[in-house]
């Protein structure tokens, strides 16, 4: 009865033996499973801030780009000389039509050479 009991026991602590090293084993791979993690984690994080940093840049550089074109005079003068060049075409067409008016014998050619 001794023996059979010693033989239990010792079956007993060879299993407990066992699932304390399982347990261990499975310790270990949760924290190299979370220090896996916490790496991605941080990596992600990185590259987030990375990208809006990226993000901010283009917007401000386009924003820098909206200001100059705005501000820039040679933008100002192409509009301003557009906006001149209609005024004189519609004077020019104007002036054209007054002229054949008053001079309906130059079978619609006036002076201007527009017609």
């Amino acid at each position: 009865e001794l023996h059979d009991s010693l033989k239990q026991l010792k079956m007993m602590d060879q299993d407990a033996t066992e699932k304390r090293d399982k347990i261990d084993h499975l310790g270990d791979d949760i924290f190299r499973e979370k220090k896996e993690m916490t790496k991605q984690l941080e990596e992600s994080a990185t590259e987030s801030v990375a990208l809006r940093s990226e993000a901010e840049n283009f917007s401000s550089m386009a924003n820098r780009i909206d200001e100059s074109v705005e501000m820039n005079p040679i933008s100002e003068k192409s509009v301003m000389v557009k906006k001149k060049r209609v005024k004189v075409k519609k004077k020019t067409t104007e002036a054209k039509e007054m002229f054949d008016r008053k001079n309906p014998s130059n079978n619609g050619m006036s002076k201007f050479g527009v017609g």
